[in-house]
């Protein structure tokens, strides 16, 4: 029998890896973990998100958080969670980092715009489980001020909100399996008396009708016994949204029998005077991804 040389075997070798690597990629992500961005979530250019997915062969179907970002609901972008989504990523958790349309003054893009947009976030997620290793009965959802008060929110409500977009994917559930604030307001009262930046979000509301409106837009007065599990978190020094606010959460959560938790950490709005506390607070918002309950019961605050 003739001896094939061994440069002829690695040259084959070669080859065949050659014309595998299309197939591969066309797998994505079940061969490997990727980061796969700028995918539409709804028909409007602002619905985007950035998937990070953990490697296939780690195992599977994976828990999912949906990141919100902060940025008084309107600025931001979901870049802002860049690195958190890698570190879900890297622990075993698909990160979905969303963009949603930002209050900017006009009435397409007033509230409740903004839920419309993470609520239909949520049914894309589990509408597209399969194709991204997602388990889509374990699909979560954090948010840092502006976002926590969205993902409150996601936790707290079971059907659309009324809104543009608010049809799309209608037999799919927009509800969170778990969600974590970070220093969110969740109660609005009063807001439109004294912000300005607040009037961006209520185009056309009059003043007779601001009551409702704060109403409207404050996630504490949707808890109730169905809310999901949320952990929150709040600096102790926080000047921009009082703790009263998270403490205030807690309460409702609680005389609701919600199982929930209020971490407190030594700094301000966003961990403002701890560069390393928003890294943590993430490690901690995974682990509770991956067992809400359990976290809950056996993580020391």
């Amino acid at each position: 029998m003739k001896r094939i040389p061994p440069a002829a075997v690695l040259l084959a070798v070669i080859i065949l890896a050659l014309l595998l690597v299309p197939a591969i990629a066309r797998r994505w992500p079940e061969i490997t973990g990727a980061v796969k961005t700028d995918i539409a979530y709804g028909p409007d250019r602002a619905q985007v998100l950035d998937i990070c997915a953990p490697p296939r062969p780690a195992g599977g179907p994976f828990p999912a958080l949906v990141m919100l970002h902060g940025g008084a609901w309107r600025s931001g972008g979901r870049k802002d969670w860049f690195e958190g989504c890698r570190q879900a990523a890297a622990s075993g958790v698909v990160g979905v980092a969303i963009d949603y349309r930002l209050a900017d003054g006009t009435a397409e893009h007033s509230w409740p715009a903004q839920l419309v947009d993470a609520q239909l976030a949520m049914r894309w997620v589990r509408a597209h489980a399969g194709d991204y290793g997602i388990d889509p009965g374990r699909v979560c959802a954090i948010g840092d001020s502006a976002g926590g008060h969205l993902a409150v929110f996601l936790a707290a409500l079971d059907k659309p909100v009324l809104g543009e977009y608010a049809g799309q994917l209608p037999s799919i559930s927009p509800k969170a399996d778990c969600a974590v604030d970070w220093f969110a307001p969740v109660d609005f009262t009063g807001f439109l008396q004294h912000s300005g930046m607040m009037r961006t979000m209520f185009v056309g509301v009059a003043p007779a009708d601001d009551a409702n409106a704060e109403r409207s837009a404050s996630p504490l007065f949707a808890v109730g016994p169905h809310t999901a599990p949320i952990l929150i978190a709040h600096g102790a020094e926080d000047r921009m949204v009082s703790i009263k606010q998270s403490e205030t959460l807690r309460d409702a959560l609680t005389r609701a029998g919600v199982p929930n938790r209020l971490q407190v950490f030594q700094g301000g709005h966003e961990f403002a005077g701890d560069t390393q506390e928003r890294h943590a607070y993430v490690d901690r918002a995974l682990a509770f991804t991956k067992d809400p309950l359990g976290f809950l019961k056996t993580r020391p605050d």
